[in-house]
């Protein structure tokens, strides 16, 4: 795992989703992000079954500011600005997403769209973001192992 985390963090790999075994600890992929400055999100997705707990976790895993308002427009409107958190990149581990996707399919195909915006976004600021994947089960078979 830290051969490829290094990857992400060095600029060898092209910002966007990525997969991890269950085996690699979430710590271990904080305690490498925050060596190096990098900032690191954690989306805990074990109670996550719809857009209004998805929203929450999001504010809770990057601190959004107070005047975020729980709505699609605000999720893509905080995480394109992120000025309250400044880095040189950005690690978004979500653990367990199937069970949203599972459950409200809609719902996770507009916060996808999202992310893959802010990926996208971050990659021409120069502050790259990237987002993995943990426990996803077969939920996410179309995105890239590490």
């Amino acid at each position: 795992m830290t051969k490829s985390l290094d990857h992400v963090i060095y600029g060898t790999l092209t910002p966007g989703f990525y997969r991890v075994s269950a085996w690699v600890r979430p710590a271990s992929i904080e305690k490498r992000v925050l060596q190096e400055g990098w900032k690191y999100a954690y989306l805990d997705g074990g109670n996550i079954r719809d857009k209004g707990e998805f929203l929450h976790g999001m504010d809770q895993a990057f601190r959004f500011p107070s005047y975020f308002g729980y709505n699609w427009d605000a999720l893509e409107e905080c995480l394109l600005d992120l000025s309250w958190l400044p880095a040189p990149g950005y690690v978004l581990l979500y653990n367990q997403p199937n069970r949203f996707i599972g459950n409200a399919l809609d719902d996770w195909t507009t916060a996808r769209l999202i992310l893959e915006e802010a990926v996208a976004h971050w990659h021409r600021e120069g502050a790259p973001l990237f987002v993995v994947f943990r426990r996803a089960g077969f939920s996410l078979p179309d995105i890239e192992w590490l």
